[in-house]
């Protein structure tokens, strides 16, 4: 499964994402029906929920949050996200890459 949510393409790393707003603490969850589920503390009120999962995939690839494209989904819990070259891979996305 973990080959949908996760795709190179080039040096571009894309992901199928679910997000779960309102979560207790933002985080990546689990890989669920090829979605690469994350948990963000804030609401889906007005693009903040998209905002803070943004910010959360800027400091775990540590790639400018300006540099992170949304591709689909963004009145949607899921999405498709673009981040360019990323400097950095989390050891969750590393684990589920090697499964």
């Amino acid at each position: 499964m973990a080959e949908n949510a996760i795709q190179w393409h080039g040096s571009d790393l894309h992901l199928n994402i679910k997000a779960t707003p309102k979560a207790s603490k933002t985080e990546f969850s689990e890989i669920r029906d090829g979605r690469v589920v994350i948990r963000v503390m804030a609401p889906p009120i007005e693009g903040k929920a998209n905002k803070a999962l943004i910010d959360f995939l800027s400091k775990q690839f540590k790639v400018a949050k300006s540099r992170i494209q949304l591709l689909r989904g963004d009145n949607s819990r899921l999405k498709t996200i673009c981040i360019p070259d990323p400097i950095k891979i989390p050891e969750f996305i590393q684990e589920k890459q090697d499964a």
